[in-house]
C-alpha cells in the first residue's frame, strides 16, 4: 500500500478546516482578519462557502470541496511506489506526526501536523521529512521544523477510495437535500448521477446549470406556483436548479433525455 503524502497546501487547509469546525461565520470572518497566506486563503473559502451553502455552523464533513480535494489527493497517490511500500503482511496504520518550529522568530505556525500511512513510526517520521523537507516543502530548509511527536491513529483496514466512498455515503450525502445543486454533486462524485434529468438553463448570471430532479419527471401541463398565481416555488412539473424553474419553450434550454445510466455532462 502507498504512503499516504500530503502536500505542503494540504497539510495547511487540513489544519485550518480542523480549526473551524464548530464555528459560526462571525468567528469564521474574525480568523481570516488576524490569518496570512495560504491559511488566509483558506480561511476566505470557508466563509465564501458558509455563506452559499447557507451553513450557520462549519462541517467539514458537509463541505463538498473538501471531499473533492481529498479524492484528487488519493488518485495522486495511487501509483504504488517500491520504496514505501511496505513488505506483503505487514500491518499499515495511520500515524500524525508534529513537527515543532525550531526558531521562534520565524513567521511560520509554531506546530504543524502532518498525516500518513506506514508500517512503523520510523517509516511514517521518514516519509513526512521526505515530503515537507524537499524544494518548495512546509518545512522548508532541513532544521526548520523538528519532529516531535508521533501518533498512532488506527489501523488501516482498507482501500482508501473506499474509506472515502463510505465517508461521502455515511457522512456527506444525508447532509445534502433532494433536489439540490449539493445533492447532484455528490451523486455525481458516487457515479450515480445516470438517473437524473440532463435538461439544461442559463440564469441571468450566464451560468449552465442541469436540472436537480430524476429524468422522466417532466410535465408541461403541470404548471409550476409562480404560473398558478402563487409564490410558495413549487416546480410542478417543470424543470428546477438553484430556484430556477422552467419549461422546455424557455430560452437556452436543452431539453432532457430520459435514458436512465447515460453519463451527465459536468
Amino acid at each position: 500500500m502507498p504512503i499516504e503524502k500530503f502536500t505542503a497546501h494540504e497539510t495547511v487547509r487540513r489544519s485550518v478546516q480542523e480549526k473551524a469546525t464548530g464555528m459560526d461565520r462571525k468567528q469564521v470572518a474574525e480568523q481570516t482578519e488576524i490569518a496570512r497566506c495560504w491559511e488566509h486563503t483558506e480561511w476566505r473559502r470557508i466563509g465564501y462557502v458558509m455563506a452559499q451553502e447557507h451553513m450557520e455552523i462549519y462541517a467539514p464533513q458537509a463541505d463538498l470541496t473538501v471531499a473533492r480535494w481529498e479524492r484528487e489527493r488519493l488518485q495522486r497517490i495511487a501509483e504504488p511506489e517500491a520504496a514505501t511500500t511496505p513488505p506483503v503482511g505487514t500491518a499499515v496504520r495511520r500515524y500524525r506526526v508534529v513537527a515543532q518550529r525550531v526558531d521562534d522568530a520565524h513567521s511560520g505556525c509554531a506546530t504543524l501536523t502532518s498525516f500518513t500511512d506506514a508500517e512503523s513510526v520510523e517509516a511514517a517520521v521518514a516519509a513526512v521529512r521526505r515530503e515537507n523537507e524537499r524544494l518548495g516543502g512546509l518545512y522548508g530548509v532541513r532544521g526548520l521544523y523538528r519532529v516531535v511527536q508521533v501518533v498512532e491513529e488506527d489501523a488501516v483496514t482498507e482501500a482508501p477510495e473506499a474509506r472515502l466512498e463510505a465517508f461521502v455515503r455515511k457522512t456527506v450525502l444525508p447532509r445534502t437535500h433532494p433536489n439540490t445543486i449539493a445533492r447532484r454533486r455528490v451523486l455525481e462524485a458516487l457515479g450515480e448521477a445516470g438517473g437524473l434529468c440532463t435538461a439544461r438553463a442559463v440564469n441571468s448570471d450566464g451560468d449552465v446549470i442541469l436540472c436537480t430532479r430524476k429524468a422522466g419527471h417532466y410535465d408541461p401541463d403541470d404548471l409550476p406556483g409562480f404560473k398558478r398565481g402563487k409564490s410558495d416555488g413549487t416546480p410542478g412539473g417543470w424543470y428546477l436548479a438553484g430556484g430556477l424553474i422552467w419549461s422546455e419553450a424557455g430560452a437556452a434550454c436543452s431539453p432532457h433525455t430520459p435514458v436512465l445510466g447515460e453519463e451527465v455532462g459536468r
